[in-house]
This record gives structure tokens, C-alpha cells and sequence, in this order.
């Protein structure tokens, strides 16, 4: 019957680790949930700088151009 109890005892203690690998794997989950949204957020605010960045070289480079054509029609 020592033996039983044994395997019981066992068998509650493996038990025991299960619940815990469970709770660490959920908050694993929790915090990679939480650093992907980071970066989702970072890219989306990345995405967007980049778009405001092609429009003002786009507006440099017409300012450029309409300044060479400016300055080649100047009268000498």
C-alpha cells in the first residue's frame, strides 16, 4: 500500500510542475503579447514618419526644381 501512496504522491507533485510550466507559459504569452503590440505600434508610427519623410523630399525636390528654373530664366 506504501506504494500507492507513493504514486500519488508522485502523481500530485507532477501535477504541482504542470500547473506551474501552465502558469509561466501564460505569462510568457502575456508578455510577448504585449512586446509584439509594442513593435506593431513602432511600426505603424515608423510607417507613417516614413510617408511624411517621402512627402517633404518630394516638396524639396519641386522647390529645388522650380528654383533652378527661376533662376535660369533670370535676365543676365
Amino acid at each position: 500500500m506504501q506504494q500507492a501512496g507513493k504514486t500519488v504522491d508522485t502523481i500530485q507533485e507532477q501535477g504541482k510542475i504542470v500547473a506551474r510550466l501552465l502558469n509561466s507559459f501564460a505569462a510568457m504569452q502575456d508578455s510577448l503579447n504585449r512586446h509584439m503590440g509594442d513593435i506593431r505600434q513602432v511600426n505603424d508610427e515608423t510607417a507613417q514618419r516614413n510617408e511624411e519623410l517621402q512627402q517633404a523630399s518630394q516638396l524639396v525636390a519641386e522647390s529645388d526644381r522650380q528654383k533652378t528654373l527661376f533662376i535660369v530664366e533670370l535676365p543676365l
